[in-house]
């Protein structure tokens, strides 16, 4: 044999060198693992290889695994040191590294499709806790989708969003705000304190207490009423319109004909009657001197002239007489 030769019996990785041979990552990677003992620490793994812990029990005897489960770890070389961690029968993967000052880091989980990332991890929230707290696009107000701006009208407020009252409903117990209806006219007298038997619609206000407002179906009659607190409700009142006009009763007043019976609406002095003098004149009477002729502009005069009083009352002109 040549000096420095090979005999051809010698293997490679099992290989017999009868002729050229190809090594292969089977060939390295198969049977070459180095097994890791018990209570060992995985700080100490700094030769780059592949290593073999075939044992859960001999993981917990140990310190610095990611997990105190059997596995395999794989040293690289680097700037410093790379470990990879790989736990037996999961897809679970750790790595980390020791730098130039002596200081490994945390191990730090790979995330991949089976062992996938919290919503905590990476600062998210789950679709859950996004739909607590979001409103998606699929949501409506009012029958209208949020995919876009929406404008919200009147209509859309009072359309198909009054409650129902319902049969028999007291309206002493309606004290949510809210827009109520009544359909029916033997509802609302099968009901208690209406102020109408009929049917309509209750609209329900917050102020210092309750205040309620009843428009009777087919009509203008407006009923407003209230309550504070827990007291009485006030009595239904009429609001007055140029449809339901208050009654002359209602303002304490008289009607146009009442006033004409009652008042006088007018004076005047009635036709003038002349009286000639002739000696001494003396006359009492409901009347009005109105004149008198004095020929010789004297101290007496030779005509006196007067008109009675007359008033109008109740459409008449009446003559003052005295009693």
């Amino acid at each position: 044999m040549a000096k420095n030769a090979v005999p051809n019996s010698r293997k490679v990785n099992g290989k017999v060198l009868v002729g050229d041979i190809n090594i292969t990552s089977q060939d390295i990677f198969d049977g070459q693992a180095i097994a890791i003992p018990e209570k060992v620490n995985l700080n100490d793994y700094r030769t780059p290889g592949v290593y073999v812990q075939y044992a859960n029990a001999s993981a917990e005897t140990g310190t610095n695994y990611p997990e105190p489960l059997a596995g395999s770890l794989i040293v690289l070389k680097a700037a410093g040191i790379i470990q990879r961690y790989f736990v037996y029968n999961s897809s679970r993967i750790y790595t980390r590294s020791l730098n130039d000052i002596g200081v490994w880091t945390s191990w730090a989980r790979e995330y991949n499709t089976l062992n996938k990332p919290t919503a905590g991890d990476i600062e998210v929230y789950t679709q859950t806790e996004s739909d607590s707290r979001y409103i998606t696009g699929s949501r409506k107000i009012n029958g209208k989708s949020l995919s876009g701006d929406v404008d919200i009208t009147s209509q859309d407020i009072f359309n198909g969003q009054a409650i129902y009252l319902g049969d028999k409903a007291n309206l002493d117990n309606y004290k949510t705000p809210g827009i109520y209806y009544q359909d029916y006219n033997i509802h609302a007298q099968n009901g208690a304190n209406y102020p109408e038997q009929l049917a309509g619609s209750l609209i329900v206000l917050k102020a210092a207490g309750i205040i309620q407002r009843y428009f009777v179906y087919n009509s203008s009659r407006i009923y407003t009423r209230s309550q504070y607190h827990d007291l009485a409700w006030t009595p239904w009142t009429m609001e007055y319109n140029t449809s339901n006009p208050p009654f002359v009763g209602n303002l304490g007043a008289y009607t146009k004909e009442e006033c004409n019976s009652f008042y006088i609406t007018n004076i005047r002095l009635g036709a003038e009657v002349q009286v000639g003098a002739g000696g001494v004149l003396e006359y009492h009477g409901p009347n009005v001197l109105t004149g008198f002729y004095n020929r010789d502009r004297d101290y007496s005069a030779e005509t006196l002239y007067w008109s009675p009083i007359q008033f109008l009352k109740n459409g008449q002109w009446i003559t003052i007489v005295r009693g």
